[in-house]
């Protein structure tokens, strides 16, 4: 059986311009420990970063992390910074069974080409 807990993977954007994914981040015990974990692997990467480039800056995009209001089920974790030409953003992972798709909020990116 699937689980309704949400689980956090990390978009990650390198200098080169590629893309890629880390995760999902495993339940470590209680459903806050999802965000924790790709919160505390994030703190990791700006670390390493900041250590291979002490001047680089680090750019806050967004950072919001709390919990819910009944306790620590399903967390708030919406994080998204930049460092030495690192993106880093950090998704929810919403097990199938347990969203409303029809109701979900769709993005859809154009390039100039499009329009």
């Amino acid at each position: 059986m699937e689980s309704p807990k949400a689980q956090y993977y990390v978009k990650v954007n390198d200098p080169s311009g590629d893309e890629y994914y880390v995760g999902p981040f495993e339940d470590a015990g209680d459903s806050f420990s999802f965000g924790r974990a790709a919160i505390d692997w994030l703190y990791r990467q700006i670390g390493l970063l900041k250590t291979a480039n002490p001047d680089a800056e680090l750019i806050k995009n967004k950072w919001h992390y709390q919990e819910r209001a009944n306790g620590f089920e399903n967390p708030v974790v919406e994080v998204s910074v930049e460092i030495a030409n690192f993106k880093f953003e950090i998704k929810e992972l919403l097990a199938p069974a347990f969203t409303n798709v029809i109701q979900e909020v769709i993005e859809r990116r154009f390039t100039e080409d499009q329009f």
